[in-house]
């Protein structure tokens, strides 16, 4: 699989631990990864989206990076959103928690991007969890066929994509979901499908334009990301999960995001869809929203990143001019050494 692909909340639970970046990990067949080889660099994607996929939210995230088990949460926090709550993210690094951005040696880097908490490696991981379903993983090209899990095996074939670990073809995203279940989770049941729960009404409400047929509307303002993202399967998330809310406001903007996050993140100009009275943006103290704002946000620890940023542009709430990023919070840039509720705890060097 390359490209974008969301799973159902409903189908996974521990989403990063069946990520497998190592063939030697994933009992597949040998035939999968036939004629591939790591070449020069041009010959896959330098970098490439392996998935996406959607979890259930107040959950922990958990990511095991060579000695370190990093873990992002999201909680909802004093702000909202219109319908959207705002979820203040927080970080944990073998179970103590820890203030963003930060640095884990050998050359793991985690901080704030747009919506998301961002984790980077030197060997070309990234990994965005926005703090409520959505998990994006992107890989460099040269892992083509060397990987599995829930996210497929990034060998150019969608048609295999829902191997198991024994490299048997799974039915359907439930089965592939249950199959990568962490044995020792006893808090993730299997998932199960069941007919939906939404009257003819609702659906047509659902698929109207002031609801998940925003996403799919070829006169919407996604309609330039429609042949780079297949937008019908973002369409079917956000109906589904609007059936088992109730067509709760929250999680439609929630799903709408999701695609506009996953077409940015491709450089695709997507026009505003939020406003003042859809989805409007409300940011914290000290910062305001751009519709395509830098996915590297002034902090404490580098107030230059926007200016060397390689990110495509994103969604986000940027510090106002004078603050940067601490954590959750934009502080004074001439006094944000280091702050833990409003008070300096410690003066870090400045350049």
């Amino acid at each position: 699989m390359s490209g974008t692909r969301p799973i159902r909340s409903r189908d996974v639970m521990e989403a990063l631990n069946a990520l497998i970046l190592s063939k030697e990990g994933c009992r597949l067949p040998a035939v999968m990864s036939r004629g591939l080889r790591r070449g020069p660099e041009g010959e896959f994607p330098l970098l490439q989206t392996l998935g996406t996929i959607r979890i259930p939210s107040d959950t922990w995230c958990p990511i095991d990076l060579y000695w370190y088990r990093v873990s992002i949460s999201a909680i909802s926090d004093t702000f909202r959103v219109s319908a959207d709550t705002i979820r203040y993210r927080y970080f944990q690094v073998d179970g103590q928690t820890v203030t963003l951005p930060i640095h884990l040696a050998p050359d793991v880097d985690v901080g704030i991007s747009g919506w998301n908490v961002l984790v980077t490696t030197g060997f070309g991981l990234q990994v965005w969890f926005d703090g409520n379903q959505r998990v994006q993983v992107t890989i460099p090209g040269y892992y083509s066929g060397k990987v599995c899990g829930l996210c497929g095996n990034f060998n150019g074939n969608p048609a295999d994509d829902f191997l198991n670990p024994d490299g048997v073809l799974e039915p359907d995203s439930n089965s592939l979901g249950n199959s990568w279940q962490v044995d020792n989770d006893t808090s993730c049941s299997p998932g199960v499908d069941h007919p939906s729960s939404c009257t003819d009404e609702e659906k047509e409400i659902i698929a109207s334009n002031s609801f998940c047929g925003i996403i799919t509307d070829k006169n919407g303002p996604f309609t330039n990301c429609h042949n780079v993202i297949n937008p019908l399967v973002y369409f079917d998330n956000c109906a589904y999960d609007l059936c088992e809310t109730n067509l709760d406001r929250e999680i439609l903007c929630y799903s709408l995001q999701s695609y506009a996050e996953s077409c940015q993140s491709q450089n695709v100009n997507i026009e505003k869809w939020r406003n003042d009275t859809f989805c409007p943006p409300k940011c914290p103290p000290n910062s305001h929203f751009q519709h395509c704002g830098t996915a590297c946000p002034a902090t404490y620890v580098n107030p230059w990143a926007p200016y060397t940023c390689s990110l495509p542009c994103t969604e986000s709430c940027i510090c106002d001019e004078g603050y940067v990023l601490y954590g959750n919070k934009c502080v004074p840039e001439d006094k944000c050494r280091c702050w833990d509720d409003d008070v300096i705890i410690i003066h870090l060097p400045y350049p």
